[in-house]
């Protein structure tokens, strides 16, 4: 960043939002064969006595494919939140340095300490926004949280999903 923590280059707000994607995209792709095994033994719908069994009926019953199943899916559940996780993480990061007050002696654990504040708070602010608003979407297209009491009052009357599932849980648990 400008001025800041990193040493990484800065990329431009649609750099971030891209970068974001790709990288979550291609780890997706990566790591969907262990997800779609894992997904698969966890499974009542499988009895697998292991991982392995779970690994060669996979295999047998689809091949190489079988490994990459919901992939496409995923990615588009995924991208869209990463991309913007990263986007809103490099924007705040940017604030909030701006309002970082610099020790004057140039490098005491003050300046560490600042870096560090800044950093998380922009995490922790940017995954909880993002979060909010890609739960939101993911629950309007899947229907997720439809089974709960409340569900057909809080759609009915636009109340966002997540909030609607928080008083759902909320009313539940009392």
């Amino acid at each position: 960043t400008q001025g800041g923590s990193s040493v990484l280059p800065s990329l431009t707000n649609s750099g971030n939002l891209v970068s974001g994607a790709i990288a979550r995209t291609f780890a997706g792709f990566v790591l969907m064969p262990l997800t779609v095994i894992k997904v698969r033994f966890e499974s009542n719908i499988y009895s697998y006595s292991s991982l392995w069994a779970a690994t060669k009926d996979i295999w047998k019953a689809r091949g190489l494919r079988g490994y990459f199943s919901g992939f496409g899916a995923t990615a588009l559940r995924d991208a869209p939140y990463a991309g913007s996780y990263v986007l809103l993480y490099e924007m705040l990061k940017k604030q909030l340095g701006n309002f970082a007050i610099i020790a004057p002696n140039g490098g005491s654990t003050t300046d560490t300490t600042m870096a560090t504040a800044v950093n998380a708070g922009s995490a922790t602010l940017a995954g909880v926004v993002c979060s909010i608003l890609s739960n939101s979407f993911f629950v309007r297209i899947t229907g997720f949280g439809q089974a709960s009491p409340l569900a057909s009052i809080s759609f009915s009357i636009s109340i966002p999903p997540y909030l609607a599932i928080i008083f759902s849980i909320s009313f539940l648990i009392l």
